[in-house]
């Protein structure tokens, strides 16, 4: 219903920006088949602008041997476009500007239009590359059943699942016989199960089988074939299917085709092969190049055909090196290699292994030659990386700031590194080949050797522990334990190896932490603000309780990443990407957001977090507060939704529109408030506005008397009153219309009243409760301003009613005048040619309204002319249209007639009803009607010249003495024209 008041400009531009967001191309052609409308995707498509193709016929976008035939199904479409389905897609051939031919597909659409008739909408699509798929389609299907060796396809049990035709003719059965059945069908019982778990073994070994097999057809006949059997792979790598390809060898006739298969399988191996496989010719050109090259040179085997080095290699001397060499092979029929280079290929450096070799043709000559490149790149940085391991091994072990070290079963120390000198002050020389436990504090070495035990026993994996260290100089220090056994080749256990970390003052600075951060949460526990902290990767390690309470979760909840979960849906990716972007850039923190608890309740907040960072600068965590800020928010909503209301009315949009949007502006601020408005008319009520309201209830409701609502003692609402039930299940004074609100669940409401600037009752604001409920103070406030702004809407729209009214209509009659008049017989002249019928227009002309002016004054003709329009009225069918033109002249438009004796009839009627006199001041007048008549489309297919027709006809009517009517013919037009 947004639309029903839509202009016809605002219509037109809704439909061209439609037709410029079609993805298709869209022209809309009228009757002769000129181009009347196209969208931009035609010129993409055809190559002409809009102003080459406006005017032209449809025929110039088709071949010219197609146009003929065109042109007459176009006409034969014409002739009947409404008894056909529209919208049917069919293939055709279009002609671009530049002449290029291409297939496309068109949808044919009518379109109905008063102006112009009946005008076809074609949307037409380039299927170029769709016509390209389904032909390569079709071939691979024809290739596969045309391979001259079997082909089969067998799943996962072994099962055939499919076969090609080859396969029936080899083996003598058909396909049917074959599906379901396992290969061994045909094989010797003898090596059915040998041939099978070789097969299997060599697919689980090396990715595929080949070989040959002994085989007896259906007949009994004994054959050989070579096989080749390979997995077939989904896109996550799971074997779900294999392939076996038979070339049947038996007879050596069909050598020529063993070869083409051949060729194929060598080019599977090929493009299958870890190394780069290409071919060259003289100039360099690739001729042959495998898939592994082609990811090398990162680009499709297609895109390296016919193309050199130089085109990929960055060095244009190196392509040329290559090239030379290449010759030099080919000219001294010499293999090259194996040589290890560097080569730079595009996007990278790479180690390569190379083998070239002459390729001859059948004359000996050698033109091209043949490559093998194996990348050995990765081996190459694996002796560089082991060699710089070993150099980097014996650098950290000697730098390293943590004590590494070795012990044998007994718990002699067999090995340490330099910082153990650095953290004890016992050099590493007097401390090899001492007991390890001897460093320990007494009260810590239990503990210490229960775990060793426990570790040598095999018992655990290792184990990590916090003991005291006795240093050289007697004073104590912290260090970190961690230790795992160390196993000989045979997996016997040989002792512990480890770390040592000096902890001490990071436990003095625990300690210190421990008493700062009890400090903190008393401070943050009774803060007037939400304050929260985070790890560095934004998981959540305390929040207090303004938080909590802010939030409607718990702390419980919060932790970790349970924070992000109380964030609105709507905010949720938002707050998260800004959060993210400000711990990569090491910056602060803000936005407003919302947070949303299960029951649904949503609140408005600030949030604020400052980076934590540690003594090198590191971020360590984020400390932040939040403020509820839903007020503000709340007031920010209202006064936005309150201009865009106020902006609607300025803009004339449909009053349900506007009301709808003055209920939602409500619902926004209280959630739980279902409103409505109900409009008064004549007494009753009707919904201008319940978006939340069902259907149903408002359906019921519409149509009810005022006091159905408001009872006796609830008429407070006309005093300007709200009226208000709290629960309307224990009222006392229960009726019709709260039996219909409870019965859709509806448990309280209240209604205000609203008004009009001249304290007309306009209607009512009313509101629903799901429970049982009252309305605040802020909700009372909110809805009196919401009624105000609904009398203005609903006065706005009575005033802009009126202005329509009286814009259209005669103000002495209340007929419809000549606009409207024009604009309803326009409606009955489209009405007519889509159904196939008549349409009649009635000139009246009254015969002695002149006399009636001169002799009694403009004060009495008035009255005649209004007593006139209601005799007139009564002959008229209900869907007729009368109006006045001016004076004493009216027109009637008569849509949907059977036939002119129909019009007739109505003519007669009319000229009956004057024969009996008009009062007029208590004195009898008498004057009489002439009547002119045309018809559509009998006399013309144009509303001004059915208009002109009656007229002439009307005044062949006068001419004749008038009180009668007269049909339009050619030669009342010649005699009214002499």
């Amino acid at each position: 219903m947004e639309n029903a008041h839509e202009t016809p400009a605002q219509s037109e531009q809704r439909f061209r920006r439609l037709l410029e967001a079609a993805p298709d191309a869209m022209i809309i052609v009228n009757g002769p088949g000129e181009i009347i409308l196209v969208n931009s995707q035609t010129e993409k498509m055809f190559g002409y602008t809009r102003e080459e193709l406006i005017g032209q016929s449809v025929e110039i976008l088709i071949p010219e041997r197609f146009r003929g035939s065109h042109e007459a199904q176009r006409m034969r479409y014409m002739g009947g476009p409404y008894v056909r389905p529209m919208g049917a897609g069919f293939d055709f051939y279009a002609r671009s500007k530049e002449g290029r031919e291409f297939p496309v597909e068109i949808t044919l659409s009518p379109l109905e239009t008063e102006e112009e008739g009946v005008l076809i909408i074609s949307a037409i699509r380039d299927i170029t590359d769709r016509k390209r798929l389904e032909k390569m389609l079709r071939q691979q299907a024809q290739v596969f059943e045309n391979i001259y060796d079997s082909v089969i396809l067998t799943d996962q049990a072994g099962r055939i699942i499919d076969c090609n035709p080859a396969t029936e003719k080899m083996f003598g059965y058909a396909k049917k016989e074959l599906l379901g059945q396992p290969p061994r069908i045909w094989h010797r019982p003898a090596e059915s199960a040998e041939l099978t778990a070789e097969i299997i073994e060599g697919l689980k070994e090396h990715d595929r089988w080949s070989g040959r097999i002994n085989f007896v057809r259906k007949d009994g006949s004994a054959g050989m074939c070579e096989v080749v059997v390979v997995p077939v792979h989904d896109e996550d790598g799971r074997q779900v299917a294999t392939i076996g390809v038979s070339h049947d060898i038996t007879r050596q006739t069909q050598e020529e085709e063993a070869l083409r298969r051949q060729r194929a399988f060598l080019r599977q191996v090929i493009d299958l092969s870890p190394s780069f496989i290409y071919a060259r010719d003289r100039q360099g050109r690739f001729t042959l190049i495998n898939q592994t090259g082609a990811n090398y040179y990162q680009t499709s085997v297609e895109a390296l055909l016919g193309k050199t080095d130089a085109d990929f290699i960055e060095n244009p001397t190196e392509a040329v090196a290559i090239l030379n060499e290449d010759l030099s092979i080919m000219d001294s029929l010499k293999d090259f290699g194996p040589e290890i280079r560097l080569i730079n290929i595009q996007g990278g450096t790479r180690w390569m292994q190379v083998i070239k070799r002459p390729l001859l043709d059948e004359h000996g000559v050698a033109n091209q030659v043949l490559g093998v490149a194996t990348d050995i790149t990765a081996l190459k940085h694996a002796e560089e990386i082991l060699r710089e391991s070993e150099r980097q091994y014996r650098s950290v072990v000697d730098n390293v700031k943590e004590v590494i070290f070795q012990v044998d079963p007994a718990g002699l120390w067999t090995f340490l590194n330099p910082a153990w000198t650095e953290i004890t002050g016992f050099s590493i020389e007097e401390s090899l080949g001492t007991n390890f436990l001897d460093y320990i504090q007494l009260e810590d070495r239990p503990r210490v050797v229960e775990l060793y035990q426990v570790l040598l026993q095999g018992e655990i994996e290792y184990y990590w522990h916090m003991p005291g260290i006795v240093t050289k100089t007697g004073s104590l220090r912290w260090l970190e334990i961690y230790a795992r056994p160390t196993l000989a080749d045979d997996g016997t256990i040989t002792g512990m190896s480890g770390t040592l970390n000096d902890i001490t003052d990071r436990r003095r600075a625990e300690q210190a932490l421990l008493a700062s951060e009890t400090r903190f949460r008393t401070l943050a526990t009774h803060a007037p603000v939400g304050i929260f902290q985070t790890d560095a990767q934004g998981e959540c390690i305390f929040v207090n309780k303004r938080w909590v309470e802010i939030s409607g979760t718990s702390s419980v909840q919060a932790m970790g990443r349970g924070w992000t979960k109380v964030l609105h849906p709507d905010d949720r990716e938002a707050v998260l990407a800004e959060w993210q972007a400000a711990a990569r850039a090491g910056r602060e923190f803000s936005q407003e957001y919302r947070f949303q608890i299960p029951e649904g309740t949503v609140t408005w907040v600030f949030g604020k977090a400052t980076p934590l960072r540690d003594e090198k600068g590191e971020i360590t965590g984020y400390l932040g507060t939040i403020i509820d800020i839903s007020e503000r928010k709340r007031t920010e909503l209202l006064e936005k939704d309150r201009n865009q209301v106020l902006e609607m009315i300025s803009q004339n949009r449909p009053l349900k529109v506007v009301l709808n949007a003055l209920v939602q502006l409500v619902e926004r601020q209280y959630s739980e408030l279902l409103g409505s408005v109900l409009l008064l008319r004549d007494g009753r009520v009707y919904h201008g506005a319940a978006p939340s309201l069902s259907e149903s209830f408002t359906q019921l409701v519409d149509g009810l008397a005022l006091s159905a609502i408001l009872k006796t003692q609830d008429m407070a609402a006309y005093r300007g009153e709200t009226l208000i039930v709290n629960n309307m299940a224990d009222t006392s004074n229960k009726d019709g219309y709260r039996d219909l609100a409870l019965q859709h669940n509806l448990r309280a409401y209240w209604s205000a009243p609203i008004f009009s600037s001249d304290g007309a009752l306009l209607g009512l604001f009313t509101s629903y409760y799901r429970q049982p409920n009252k309305p605040t103070s802020e909700e009372r406030q909110l809805v009196r301003m919401a009624g105000r702004l609904a009398g203005i809407a609903i006065e706005h729209y009575q005033l802009t009613e009126q202005l329509v009214y009286q814009a259209q209509h005669d103000a002495l009659t209340g007929l419809s005048n000549r606009p409207l008049f024009e604009d309803r017989l326009q409606q009955a002249i489209a009405h007519a040619r889509r159904n196939d019928c008549l349409a009649g227009l009635l000139y009246l002309d009254l015969d002695q309204f002149k006399q009636v002016n001169d002799s009694l004054g403009h004060t009495a003709g008035d009255a005649l002319l209004r007593q006139v329009t209601e005799r007139l009225q009564g002959c008229l069918r209900e869907e007729d249209t009368l109006a006045r033109l001016g004076g004493d002249e009216f027109a009637a438009v008569l849509p949907e007639l059977e036939s002119p004796h129909a019009a007739a009839a109505i003519a007669e009627q009319i000229l009956e009803i004057t024969t009996a006199p008009f009062i007029i001041r208590g004195q009898e007048l008498r004057v009489t009607i002439s009547i002119g008549i045309s018809l559509y489309p009998t006399d013309s297919p144009r509303a001004d010249e059915l208009l002109s027709m009656a007229d002439n006809a009307l005044y062949r009517c006068k001419q004749q003495g008038k009180n009668s009517y007269q049909f339009y013919t050619s030669e009342v037009d010649e005699m009214v024209h002499r």
